[in-house]
């Protein structure tokens, strides 16, 4: 998998938010008003994620749909796992030392961190 410029990943955001395929007009309804993007740019961003397997489109008369064929949930494990390597050498114990740095991680925040790390020994991501 590869990283996503910003450009890119306001579209998949569009594309993780439908619940279903969407038209490169829907997309472009949907991407933040500021980006100010036109139909062509939208297209051509689809399909450089088209081509990267982000997306897969189909055609329904003149119009293609694109869906998502990265799941949101795998491609947020994907950055957070290469910023783990980048900035904490893999540490979780140093990303969490970075967040809470220059806060103190109080009582509810730490039981839920402990809830947290009780039920992944058990093999389940919920307490």
């Amino acid at each position: 998998m590869r990283r996503l410029p910003d450009a890119e990943l306001d579209v998949m955001d569009v594309l993780w938010s439908a619940t279903g395929p969407l038209t490169t007009r829907a997309v472009v309804e949907s991407v933040p008003a500021d980006r100010g993007w036109k139909i062509q740019t939208v297209a051509t961003l689809l399909g450089r994620l088209q081509a990267k397997g982000f997306v897969r489109s189909t055609r329904t008369g003149r119009d293609l749909h694109y869906v998502a064929e990265v799941d949101r949930d795998e491609y947020l494990a994907f950055e957070t796992g290469r910023f783990m390597e980048r900035f904490h050498r893999g540490s979780l114990r140093s990303l969490l030392a970075s967040f809470a740095a220059d806060r103190p991680v109080d009582d509810a925040e730490r039981r839920e961190l402990e809830a947290w790390l009780d039920a992944r020994e058990r093999g389940t991501d919920r307490p």
